[in-house]
């Protein structure tokens, strides 16, 4: 994993940013890396081999999701947001083809990470912010380690959240957060959320 990730990277910067947007890369070259990879997979033998896929797969979301968390791209309108989703659900498909020879080996994980991307692309994409409270608490109910920082930069992201709706969503998150299930793997708790710069923090200045 340590070494798909070496390879990974020199990509995973141009996710989720306005040249990706317009023209879908570097998906494609994503994919390229990850097919590379699964092909070293298959000289290794059950159930190692499995493993391995399974955990490239959840290497991929990670690193997906934590790109997003990165607000390189904050929609200015209801249109940037259906094609941020739509963009999302592309990519989601591309690495659904990618990872098909996983569905029917063994033992499906507790959270498949693929299914997080659809899941996301909905929130954005959902046109009245006044319905944000009611998804929020499917979210929470299908990936109760998500937290509120987690939640506060998917609304920054849809950029038409008022501050009292958003006041609302996180207060529904606060009082809501289901313990973890037993059995359930964190995929939030790998993804840190970026500090915000705060407006009125002032830069430290030696003295004279």
């Amino acid at each position: 994993m340590d070494q798909l990730l070496l390879d990974l990277k020199p990509f995973l910067p141009g996710l989720l940013t306005r040249p990706w947007l317009a023209q879908g890369d570097p998906t494609p070259k994503l994919c390229r890396v990850l097919e590379r990879h699964l092909e070293l997979y298959l000289r290794v033998r059950p159930p190692c081999r499995q493993r391995l896929q399974e955990e490239a797969q959840w290497l991929m979301v990670v690193e997906y999701v934590r790109a997003l968390m990165q607000k390189r791209l904050v929609c200015r309108s209801g249109e940037e947001r259906r094609q941020l989703a739509q963009q999302m659900l592309q990519d989601d498909q591309l690495f659904r083809e990618i990872f098909h020879s996983l569905e029917g080996e063994g033992s499906a994980p507790e959270v498949n990470p693929l299914a997080l991307l659809p899941v996301l692309a909905e929130f954005i994409h959902l046109k009245d912010p006044n319905m944000l409270t009611l998804e929020v608490s499917g979210l929470a109910a299908k990936y109760p380690d998500i937290s509120e920082e987690h939640v506060s930069v998917l609304l920054e992201i849809r950029g038409d959240v008022s501050r009292d709706i958003k006041g609302a969503v996180l207060d529904l998150l606060e009082q809501s957060a289901p313990p973890l299930p037993v059995g359930y793997r964190p995929i939030f708790t790998d993804i840190l959320v970026p500090p915000s710069t705060m407006a009125f923090c002032l830069p430290t200045a030696k003295c004279a």
